[in-house]
């Protein structure tokens, strides 16, 4: 007769090797070609919860002296090294040396244009926000350019469109002149990236600005689809889920592969911000992020949530910089005005000297 003890042991390593392969997979899914294989990007989209799982049965084999825990070990110290951490421990002093650069990185979700939440004057509280920064660059994701004439001390700006009845409006605001700008268009969506040539004194900098496509995870038809509960339909409603999100992994794929090529052919330092809508374990991220710093690993603290996601922390906003530029500070606002956090970044321009 098998022991409690021994079939529960029995049932949790037959999960602890599943979940072991499932990392796996989501580990080198960012790595192969993207044609044919976006079921792969779930992996990736997962690997929040994997971490979570991991630690789990890490106590749980801890407690029980097995052998098995060193499996989680060994994956979480791997995944720290090949991905970034997820979490930081210890925030950096900030340095606070001359030459910088401040930029801010805020989807504001249209400012409440279409009154998301019945709470009043949100608008003005981002605006006020925002003005109050102390930031050279703002860079808006879902802007609503009714609101550019607010923004008097930054009499620079570029934006990808005047409304937003055809795409999603990205802008660019600076204190500092433009000297050229250009827009990136991603065929098939009403999501795209613009970019702004800024003169610092005797430097140009560009700075990108993209808002990739959303996978709509919390859209109002996904939400009703999720309401019916109707056995009958798990199927149905996993192949929508499927068919959905995964048109929108291939739409990232595409669209970061347009903004990397734009970004090697650029002449100056780059900067690239925005709004990814994917983690730092996709394909996505790591297309765009190539060898440049993001900043939350070089300054920033806790698990740098920039997405309210019921409750996993999710961080799919970013500030990707050159190896040129020092990050002096990362910090992220949680503020109730969007369903993002804004993040402010400070830089240390002496390097380009």
């Amino acid at each position: 007769m098998f022991k409690p003890s021994e079939i529960t042991d029995s049932l949790m390593k037959a999960a602890h090797i599943a979940l072991i392969t499932a990392t796996v997979i989501a580990q080198i899914a960012p790595f192969l070609p993207g044609d044919g294989y976006y079921f792969l990007s779930f992996f990736s989209l997962a690997m929040p919860f994997f971490w979570l799982l991991h630690a789990l049965f890490l106590l749980f084999w801890i407690f029980r002296w097995k052998r098995m825990a060193w499996w989680s070990i060994g994956l979480l110290i791997f995944s720290h090294w090949q991905f970034g951490p997820v979490y930081r421990w210890q925030k950096e002093s900030a340095n606070d040396q001359t030459s910088e650069l401040t930029l801010m990185s805020y989807n504001v979700k249209l400012l409440n244009k279409y009154r998301w939440t019945q709470e009043e004057h949100l608008a003005d509280s981002i605006v006020s926000y925002a003005q109050n920064s102390q930031a050279d660059v703002l860079a808006f994701q879902e802007f609503d350019t009714e609101f550019l004439s607010a923004f008097k001390d930054y009499p620079y700006q570029t934006y990808s469109s005047r409304d937003n009845k055809e795409r999603s409006v990205v802008a660019i605001l600076s204190k500092y002149p433009i000297v050229s700008k250009g827009r990136i268009n991603f065929p098939s969506s009403s999501n795209t990236a613009i970019y702004a040539d800024i003169q610092l004194n005797d430097r140009v900098v560009r700075v990108y600005n993209t808002h990739f496509q959303s996978l709509k995870l919390m859209a109002r038809d996904n939400q009703e689809v999720l309401k019916d509960t109707t056995k009958s339909k798990w199927a149905q409603k996993l192949s929508f889920f499927y068919e959905r999100i995964g048109r929108s992994f291939d739409k990232q794929e595409s669209q970061s592969v347009l903004l990397s090529a734009h970004k090697e052919r650029s002449p100056y330092p780059n900067i690239v911000l925005g709004d990814f809508n994917n983690n730092q374990f996709s394909s996505v991220y790591h297309t765009i992020r190539t060898d440049m710093k993001d900043t939350f690993f070089e300054k920033g603290m806790g698990f740098g949530s920039t997405f309210k996601f019921v409750f996993l922390p999710l961080r799919i906003d970013y500030v990707l910089v050159d190896k040129t530029f020092e990050v002096n500070d990362h910090q992220v606002a949680e503020l109730p005005y969007s369903d993002h956090f804004p993040i402010l970044v400070r830089l240390n321009m002496g390097l380009l000297d």
